[in-house]
């Protein structure tokens, strides 16, 4: 009652983690702190508040900077000084504030500070008495979406290894089979399709014991997208199919269009363009309904790719065009890149050499500039139209 109380005056959330058993914060303190303009935001607001309660005031304010009017700069200066001052001197607190910070990481797209901070914080879990699982919890979810954004997927397997433990022995069976799925994402990025598949039927069979349609689909696209790594088209259009139905069942738009899209690539593979072309269309739709530009942007290089496939020229620049614009939009440099190299190699196709070598530049720079080893290989594609002219 007592916290949900103050989560009521404050509109916040986030703070739950900062409020320990048997201590109510001041919301006087609270209040006037949290209303002091950033430039005086100074260690010296801190002296009249006990040594002990600091590390929670400090907490708070940060947490309540982010939530009341989303500033980052005040929320990054109260944790700054949490962290210069050593108010964290318990690893519970220290566990708390790693967690804060990994949260101000992603508010700054900061995927390396993210991932800093979430494996500081699971070195001290041994540590730690009594750590709330939904702590632990919100450190290992964040960690593993970092890892898997900077694609080093034996740590995703290996987190998540670690969350599925802990969700086991506190019996929360979404939190496990959420983490067996995270497991069965990063095998399937290392290409180990075996180590894939046996992850996936573990989180397959738990969710649908508990009756949950969006992870049944999550589970059966790894398991298609695994199958697909075998080379067995039609089983993953199988899984790819039967996790449609789930994600329509749960209403998840962006599942949708995830597995209708990986759909279209197979039958584009097995030259059925036609049926790639419906879903792709159906794809878009979704991502649309999702938010996701980037996703409109991919599914529709696709489509002009299937265009290209069976010579509609037209078409396929009109289409890429469409794509381009959507790509843009949405910031999807690491797409663009891939969308010039496509239009490139098409434009190479029916002889328009000059245009492509405009639209490989495009995309070699772009890779350049995202630090992507892709930049070499168009490299060489330039330097091969160079040596036709």
């Amino acid at each position: 009652m007592r916290v949900f109380i103050f989560i009521l005056l404050f509109g916040v959330t986030a703070i739950c983690h900062a409020i320990p058993d048997g201590w109510t914060p001041n919301p006087a303190i609270v209040e006037k702190l949290a209303s002091t303009p950033l430039n005086s935001i100074t260690p010296s607001l801190f002296e009249e508040i006990d040594p002990e309660e600091r590390i929670h005031y400090s907490l708070i304010l940060s947490s309540l900077s982010l939530a009341r009017s989303n500033d980052l700069e005040k929320a990054e200066r109260f944790a700054a000084i949490a962290t210069e001052e050593g108010y964290a001197k318990e690893p519970i607190h220290q566990i708390q504030l790693h967690a804060l910070e990994m949260t101000l990481g992603d508010y700054r797209s900061d995927t390396e500070k993210t991932a800093s901070h979430g494996f500081k914080a699971i070195e001290l879990f041994d540590k730690a008495e009594n750590i709330p699982v939904d702590l632990q919890k919100h450190v290992l979810d964040s960690l593993v979406a970092a890892c898997f954004r900077l694609g080093r997927y034996d740590a995703v397997y290996d987190v998540a290894s670690r969350a599925q433990k802990i969700a086991n022995e506190s019996n929360l069976p979404e939190m496990e089979a959420m983490a067996f799925a995270d497991m069965a994402q990063a095998r399937y990025k290392q290409g180990n399709s075996k180590e894939s598949d046996a992850s996936a039927k573990k989180a397959l069979e738990i969710f649908e014991r508990i009756g949950d349609n969006s992870g049944i689909g999550d589970s059966k696209k790894v398991l298609g997208n695994s199958a697909w790594l075998r080379d067995e088209a039609e089983v993953s259009l199988e899984y790819y199919t039967d996790a449609i139905t789930h994600y329509e069942a749960a209403g998840n738009s962006h599942g949708i269009a995830n597995c209708c899209y990986n759909s279209a690539l197979v039958f584009m593979q097995l030259k059925k363009h036609q049926e790639a072309r419906v879903l792709l269309e159906k794809a878009s739709k979704h991502f649309i309904n999702s938010g996701s530009l980037g996703g409109v942007g991919m599914v529709k290089m696709y489509l002009a790719i299937s265009y290209w496939e069976l010579d509609e020229i037209e078409l396929a620049e009109a289409t890429f065009n469409e794509a381009r614009n959507y790509l843009v939009e949405a910031g999807s440099f690491g797409r663009l890149a891939e969308l010039e190299e496509h239009v490139g190699d098409m434009l190479v196709s029916i002889g328009r050499r000059k245009e492509a070598k405009e639209a490989y530049l495009k995309s070699m720079e772009i890779f350049e500039k995202t630090g992507d080893d892709r930049a070499n290989g168009l490299k060489g594609k330039i330097d091969q139209l160079d040596s036709k002219v």
